[in-house]
């Protein structure tokens, strides 16, 4: 948004700060779950092959009536587990997969390596492990399904959940639907482009279909450029580690439009004070933003 403001008010905003700034607009942002999938690699190994097995034999244990009984308890869900679509999309997405894509977006010195200790920790096979994480995850609340999701977020009168609002503007104007389309993650072919687009038509109408998709991903992308822009006086920083960093700028557009790509931190971990658990590249790089900004600020 800093990126985008400053592009279309170059007369009111000078300058612009731009942390994790994701300017390409596309409908399947596979390359999300591929930068989960590479972090926690990079983290643990067996930490990651849990995960791909347990998605693995919950997929097959979802398949007879027994192996949904057996799961709704045991993950204490609050309604029984629905196998068809949209239910099972919204359960692998929304219920299993975010809980990891949190962890790596924001995730802190140490944070993914405690996650898996965790994880490997629980005694069993790969199912059993990752049903007693996903379970303390959720502590003390049962989980919630699709169909109570999308009776709040339809509702207009709900106004303290940023949900509809952002969903909607990913049904309008940018995509950003973090499928697992791609084979480099850990969650099987769980949920696909279309469960995205079809939650748009549960949420807001008919009419929000693909043709409302892709028309305002073009527009969006057409009218500020993608990753291209063409502007001045924006800093724009990304982490190896931001699952959302593959849409933004990632190289120096000109002398006055620096892009830095810090390795090894996450989503807008250049936005917080220096501390003692900092990376060192990420202290050179929060010092330098002092420096740029400090430099235009002081030019007429």
């Amino acid at each position: 948004m800093a990126t985008w403001i400053r592009l279309k008010y170059p007369h009111i905003i000078d300058i612009a700060y731009a942390s994790s700034a994701p300017v390409r607009a596309v409908a399947d942002f596979y390359e999300y779950y591929e930068v989960i999938n590479d972090n926690i690699a990079l983290v643990s190994g067996e930490c990651l092959q849990i995960i791909s097995d347990g998605i693995g034999e919950l997929e097959l244990k979802l398949t007879t009536e027994d192996g949904i009984d057996e799961m709704s308890e045991k993950l204490r869900t609050c309604n029984r587990i629905q196998n068809e679509e949209p239910h099972r999309s919204f359960f692998f997405n929304f219920v299993i997969a975010e809980l990891f894509a949190g962890l790596v977006q924001y995730a802190r010195p140490g944070s993914i390596q405690a996650d898996c200790h965790l994880l490997i920790s629980y005694p069993g096979t790969a199912l059993d492990k990752l049903t007693a994480y996903i379970r303390e995850q959720y502590d003390p609340d049962c989980i919630d399904d699709y169909d109570s999701f999308v009776e709040t977020h339809s509702n207009v009168e709900t106004t303290n959940d940023m949900w509809r609002s952002w969903l909607y503007q990913t049904c309008t104007e940018y995509g950003y639907y973090q499928t697992t389309t791609s084979e480099r993650q850990p969650f099987g072919k769980t949920f696909g482009l279309e469960f995205f687009v079809n939650l748009c038509t549960d949420l807001f109408g008919e009419n929000f279909g693909y043709a409302i998709l892709n028309t305002g991903i073009e527009r969006t992308n057409t009218f500020y450029g993608s990753q291209m822009p063409r502007l001045t006086k924006v800093l724009s920083i990304h982490g190896t580690v931001d699952p959302w960093h593959p849409l933004g700028i990632l190289s120096d557009l000109n002398a006055l439009a620096p892009a830095i790509l810090i390795d090894g931190t996450s989503h807008c971990a250049d936005l917080n004070s220096i501390s003692d658990e900092d990376l060192s590249e990420l202290v050179e790089v929060k010092l330098k933003a002092r420096d740029i900004i400090t430099q235009w600020l002081s030019e007429d």
